[in-house]
């Protein structure tokens, strides 16, 4: 009896000091440097939308940005915000323009499940979904957030972050599974005649 406590209390003693080695989630430099390419490349009328499900997930992403070059860059959707949710969503949509929309005010907009569905974001055309939800479906509701009527890019660019050999990984495969159904079975889609 003696010896199995003292092997969970080395193991358990073993994964606290694992995680307090971790000072910056694989995933949050990998959003990092998403963010720095496209203020890079675009600098003044970048927007990139990040999902997360869990609202600590956002302050920490949000805490995280901000300390690594986007100070005031960063708005947020949340639910039971609704006031906030919509000055952010004017601060990241920008102007409505004839040819699309203006510069943001704000240029990355992290937002729980609350902004996954009902919310018109097709100003921007470059998502995260950094958590991923159990459910494919939503993933679909926040691709259309900004897939949708009035989006003037040519290309919508999606980036399922995820951590190889986990659950999220099985969701990522499987709703890319289902895309390909859907570009079979349509007309002019991959194996259509």
């Amino acid at each position: 009896a003696k010896s199995a406590w003292k092997y969970e209390r080395d193991l358990l003693d073993s994964l606290i000091h694992s995680a307090e080695a971790i000072h910056e989630p694989e995933k949050a430099k990998h959003l990092l440097h998403l963010a720095q390419k496209l203020r890079e490349e675009r600098p003044h009328d970048y927007r990139l939308l990040v999902f997360t499900i869990r609202r600590e997930t956002q302050a920490f992403l949000g805490e995280y940005l901000e300390g690594n070059g986007f100070k005031n860059q960063i708005c947020y959707i949340r639910g039971s915000c609704s006031a906030e949710n919509i000055h952010s969503q004017q601060d990241f949509t920008g102007v409505r323009m004839e040819s699309g929309f203006g510069p943001p005010r704000k240029h990355i907009l992290i937002s729980t499940d609350a902004g996954s569905a009902g919310v018109n974001l097709q100003a921007c055309n470059t998502m995260v979904n950094y958590d991923l939800p159990w459910v494919p479906m939503t993933i679909e509701q926040r691709i259309g957030r900004i897939q949708r009527i009035g989006q003037a890019a040519k290309n919508v660019i999606v980036n399922n972050f995820y951590i190889a050999h986990t659950i999220d990984q099985t969701i990522v495969m499987r709703l890319m599974e289902r895309i390909k159904l859907f570009a079979v079975k349509l007309p002019g889609g991959k194996g259509s005649r």
